[in-house]
């Protein structure tokens, strides 16, 4: 028969790999909303401009470049720091 010290263990242990898992899920989702952010709000803000500038579509191309340099940075910092 199992005693109370094992079961406790097991427990802390299935808590420990759902908060790991919950670290994780947090991570991925704020890197996917980052560079989801970086690239759209270039785009968006490349093609507001253009329409009121006239520079079509000269804008678009850089602030999008702009948006996925920003999306890689995003991916570096957060290679860097592990996640923390």
């Amino acid at each position: 028969m199992p005693d109370k010290k094992e079961d406790q263990q097991t427990e802390r242990q299935k808590e420990q790999q759902q908060d790991s898992a919950l670290k994780w899920y947090a991570i991925y989702s704020h890197l996917v909303f980052t560079m989801a952010a970086c690239i759209f709000g270039g785009v968006f803000l490349g093609k507001f401009l253009d329409d009121r500038l006239g520079t079509s579509p000269g804008l678009l191309i850089l602030l999008t470049l702009l948006g996925i340099a920003a999306a890689f940075w995003a991916i570096f910092r957060l290679a860097k720091t592990g996640g923390k």
